[in-house]
């Protein structure tokens, strides 16, 4: 297992976002326990959106859920220079070096 996810960490950033989208869609096209919660949440959280709406934001935060999940194996096992590279923004690390 450890060796399929140092070659994911290989592969470039834009083709893991977009194994990442398609295991997104799969989790909300197939119906499964994360596509529940999320969809619950977002009733809780926005019940004056229309139905149409929630389902549009169920649908990105899925896909984004799904590109997070093919990010780890970068983060965890890949190369720390190229993942430094990678980052856009960080907010919060005055507290985090304060600690």
């Amino acid at each position: 297992m450890t060796a399929l996810l140092v070659l994911i960490a290989r592969l470039p950033l834009p083709l893991l976002h977009g194994l990442g989208a398609l295991i997104g869609l799969l989790f909300y096209g197939l119906p499964n326990r994360h596509r529940a919660v999320a969809r619950r949440n977002l009733e809780l959280a926005f019940p004056n959106r229309s139905l149409a709406e929630r389902r549009r934001l169920l649908r990105q935060n899925l896909i984004e859920t799904g590109k997070s999940i093919t990010e780890l194996p970068l983060i965890w096992y890949g190369d720390p220079r190229r993942v430094w590279r990678l980052v856009r923004r960080c907010e919060g690390l005055e507290a985090l070096n304060a600690a």
